[in-house]
């Protein structure tokens, strides 16, 4: 409880221990800013498998870990494996609320003179 006090997931109060904001992104159906989805994807054994092989990666020459471990770049593989495809899309669009709102809080006059805006990263176009 240290460390996660310490990491401003948890406070520490006199009667017992309180969230932080960092750690409602933690929580289910929590305004839908939940980055469950975004965890679940990463610690996924396909995203993770390719961190065991870095040393096989550097020195193969392959494009990227993946290519080395799977045989195939991320997104040709997620073209391939339904379950991560819709993990992938999943924890993307559990990011973009996040995202969007720094965005719009933070960058206000970018948008500023715009008549339309396009999301051309694909999936589910959640940042739109």
């Amino acid at each position: 409880m240290r460390i996660l006090i310490h990491a401003d997931f948890f406070i520490q109060e006199d009667v017992g221990y309180l969230l932080t904001p960092t750690s409602r992104l933690l929580l289910k159906d929590e305004s839908n800013l939940s980055m469950i989805p975004f965890l679940q994807v990463e610690l996924d054994p396909i995203m993770m498998d390719p961190w065991k092989y870095l040393s096989k990666w550097f020195q193969n020459g392959d494009f990227t870990p993946s290519l080395t471990v799977h045989g195939k770049p991320f997104f040709g593989y997620t073209e391939k494996e339904p379950k991560l495809n819709r993990l992938f899309n999943k924890a993307i669009a559990s990011d973009a609320p996040l995202v969007i709102n720094g965005v719009i809080e933070h960058c206000k006059g970018i948008f500023e003179g715009l008549k339309s805006l396009v999301d051309l990263g694909g999936g589910t176009g959640t940042m739109a």
